[in-house]
């Protein structure tokens, strides 16, 4: 190892880590500081993580990384820093750490925002991945954690938050467990505007689904009836991922109609006056979604079914 980081030679220090990953099992705990720390060192200073394909296969009962200090922790994160995506091989390695350190490795991805700002190049660095594949396993302890530590990111008025922090609760909570809306609503029971901006930004992250229904209803009863945020939370509620058929958007905005007609008889004023705009807004939508699915639906039969329609015939 310390030939191949004199000669700085990529190739043979791969090569040693890639024996040490692999006979780790067979040999002693001295190599971690030996072997595998210098190795990794050794890849951060070239801004490169290759080494992640040397490991990320080991069984976690055989993998070194299993017994790292949490210097040692941090150490491989900054190396893992300069992916320019967190794949499946990454993220296997992220989930080893986390077992023991999870507060750590969801802190990474903040390390991994600031450091794709001092980026200078065509932008194909990815800081946080769209969905994770396990790591939220580890994750579903934090919500408290998670919430504190994005909020620290958000600066008020910033609408690309649900691009950054926002997108982190949402991949790591996915499902929105009881904890993450709980940690919110405790951010909208402060009745301070900025950080209800924080929810409704933090909640754009996500696609409309129903279990965000009692948190936007904290949001319009915690606002003034006039604030412009109670837009952003139709816009929230209005979300929607994939439709399938002619009248998808149809039936998915019907839908969310049926979901908002509680609300029309709820104690709060604010919450009732809000379904009906929302509703209102929503029967528009209906309507003119129906026209147009009618008329593409009428322009595709003409064209392929009348011989009569807009295609010459021979």
């Amino acid at each position: 190892m310390d030939a191949g980081i004199r000669l700085k030679s990529d190739e043979v220090v791969g090569q040693v880590l890639a024996t040490v990953f692999y006979r780790y099992k067979d040999g002693t705990p001295d190599l971690i500081d030996e072997m595998i720390m210098p190795g990794v060192t050794y890849f951060t200073g070239r801004r490169d993580a290759r080494w992640v394909n040397h490991a990320w296969f080991l069984p976690k009962d055989t993998s070194p990384l299993v017994k790292l200090t949490a210097a040692q922790v941090d150490a491989v994160l900054k190396s893992l820093i300069h992916l320019p995506r967190i794949e499946t091989h990454a993220e296997r390695i992220l989930g080893i750490l986390a077992d023991t350190y999870p507060e750590r490795v969801f802190d990474f991805f903040g390390d991994r925002l600031k450091f794709s700002t001092e980026r200078d190049d065509d932008g194909s660095y990815e800081a946080i991945p769209f969905h994770f594949y396990s790591l939220q396993q580890q994750f579903s302890g934090l919500a408290d954690h998670a919430v504190d530590t994005v909020r620290r990111w958000f600066v008020r008025g910033d609408p690309l938050f649900q691009f950054t922090g926002g997108r982190l609760i949402a991949s790591s909570f996915p499902n929105f467990p009881d904890a993450l809306r709980q940690k919110l609503s405790s951010y909208v029971r402060l009745n301070v505007r900025e950080e209800a901006e924080f929810v409704v930004r933090l909640l754009s992250s996500y696609r409309g689904e129903p279990f965000l229904y009692e948190t936007c209803k904290e949001l319009v009863q915690s606002l003034p009836v006039d604030d412009s945020l109670l837009s952003n939370v139709q816009i929230i509620l209005q979300t929607t991922g994939g439709v399938f058929g002619e009248f998808g958007f149809v039936e998915a905005h019907q839908t969310k109609r049926e979901a908002m007609v509680p609300w029309l008889s709820d104690n709060d004023e604010k919450v009732r006056s809000f379904a009906e705009q929302y509703i209102g807004l929503l029967d528009r939508q209906i309507a003119a979604e129906q026209r147009r699915s009618e008329e593409d639906l009428e322009m595709r039969k003409r064209m392929y079914d009348d011989p009569k329609g807009g295609v010459e015939q021979n």
